[in-house]
């Protein structure tokens, strides 16, 4: 609640500067408020936080701003937590779609959306889309030589045991 009522006030603070307001503090803000909101379960509330901040990114940097698909993934783990399957399964494709744009569909930071994406599959029962999602974001692991690293093999582990479980 601290921490809320700390980001509350920089936001007040930034958007009452009467020579230039920094968009980027702005997001910034915007998405820490909604992270705080996540945290003690007001996804209503977190969710507009997090959707101003997309609007804000896409507005002053494009649509298809790498800061947009990391948003993107926040406003899906949202819709998740609400049980809003089709909601999700839209953000994590749009990010997924966004990190392959920019990034290149090797590029690790593709891994998130593709595991949240399996996770959707998984509860709407699709399988097998679920285990090709998964097996993707495997291989992007082992593309990019991070198999060896310790968070990379706890992540490893956690995709290969959810596709022996599906």
């Amino acid at each position: 609640i601290q921490a809320m009522a700390c980001f509350q006030d920089a936001l007040k603070e930034i958007t009452n500067e009467t020579d230039s307001v920094n968009s980027e503090d702005i997001t910034n803000t915007l998405y820490n408020i909604g992270n705080v909101h996540c945290l003690v379960g007001e996804y209503d509330d977190a969710l507009f936080a997090h959707m101003e901040s997309l609007e804000i990114i896409q507005s002053n940097f494009g649509e298809a701003d790498v800061q947009a698909a990391e948003i993107l993934d926040k406003i899906g783990a949202i819709h998740m937590a609400k049980r809003d399957v089709d909601q999700a399964m839209a953000a994590f494709i749009e990010a997924l779609s966004i990190t392959k744009a920019a990034l290149g569909s090797d590029y690790i930071d593709c891994v998130p959306s593709l595991y949240n994406l399996a996770c959707v599959h998984e509860l709407k029962g699709e399988n097998e889309q679920a285990i090709e999602a998964l097996g993707t974001a495997l291989d992007i692991y082992q593309k990019n030589l991070l198999k060896n690293r310790p968070v990379a093999e706890g992540i490893t582990e956690k995709i290969q045991l959810k596709m022996l479980h599906l």
